[in-house]
This record gives C-alpha cells, sequence and structure tokens, in this order.
C-alpha cells in the first residue's frame, strides 16, 4: 500500500496568513462596540461546533472596568480563531494570544457565534500591567489619555 503525503497533511499544524492595516487606538475605538480591561482567567481550546470543522480558543475575562460600550457583565467571552487541540493545531496570523493570569486592554465586537471577538487582531489586545492601575503602568496612563481624546 502507498502512502500518499496528503494524508499526511492532518497531523501537521496549519497556518493562515493575513495582513493586517497597522490602526492607532482612536481608530481601534472606533471599530469598537465596547473598550475593557480585563484579566484573563481561563482559555479553552475546542473544536468549532458544528458540521464545518476547525478550531477555536475560548478566552474568559474578567472585566475590571469598561471604557466604551459594555458587555452587560463582570465576564466577557472572547473567541479567537486557531489553537491546538488533540495532536492538531491551527495557527490563524495576527490573532493575539491572550494568556492567563494576564491583563490587557481589549477593543472588541460581538462574535457572530456568540461572545465577543477582537478588533484589529494584536492590536486589539494591549497587555498592561498586573491590575491594570494607570499610576504604575506609564503605557496605560498614554493609552488612557489617547483614547479620551478621541473624537466619538
Amino acid at each position: 500500500m502507498r502512502w500518499s503525503p496528503l494524508l499526511l497533511l492532518p497531523l501537521l499544524p496549519m497556518r493562515v496568513d493575513a495582513a493586517q492595516m497597522a490602526l492607532s487606538p482612536c481608530a481601534l475605538q472606533a471599530l469598537s462596540s465596547t473598550v475593557v480591561l480585563g484579566e484573563v482567567a481561563r482559555r479553552e481550546v475546542r473544536w468549532i461546533p458544528g458540521g464545518e470543522g476547525g478550531i477555536e480558543t475560548v478566552v474568559d475575562v474578567w472585566i475590571a472596568a469598561t471604557w466604551k460600550g459594555g458587555s452587560g457583565s463582570e465576564w466577557a467571552e472572547v473567541m479567537l480563531p486557531g489553537g491546538e487541540i488533540d495532536g492538531f493545531g491551527f495557527v490563524v496570523e495576527d490573532v493575539p494570544t491572550l494568556r492567563t493570569g494576564r491583563w490587557y486592554v481589549l477593543f472588541l465586537l460581538p462574535a457572530p457565534q456568540g461572545g465577543w471577538s477582537v478588533v484589529g487582531g494584536e492590536q486589539g489586545a494591549v497587555p498592561v500591567r498586573r491590575g491594570g492601575d494607570s499610576s504604575e503602568d506609564p503605557a496605560l496612563r498614554r493609552l488612557l489619555e489617547t483614547l479620551g481624546s478621541c473624537n466619538g
């Protein structure tokens, strides 16, 4: 019996590349329905429900502060395409890697399948110091000042 190299493809991690335009904090805010500060509490990689297949990472974020809009909850479920499960990997370029225990300013839109999606790829998930205290984090303070000066 001969093996086809194509049969081995599912065993290799897949990568999808996409070009992402650089966006300013004001542009990210304008494109977002909500902007929050939160801590990643949990990550779960799972097969996408339904018959279409695919892998997604579901990230539970505890919301400490909201600057625009709101999820109506202290928690946000952020849906990220890709991940690794059962020996299969699917990497999507410019999707943020939200790490458990880390804090981020997140620019979000409602995801079509429920939950939230990050606007602007990696640009839409700005890592900040633990606790998100702007008095101790000059980068966060500058970001908040910039967002406060945006029109709209």
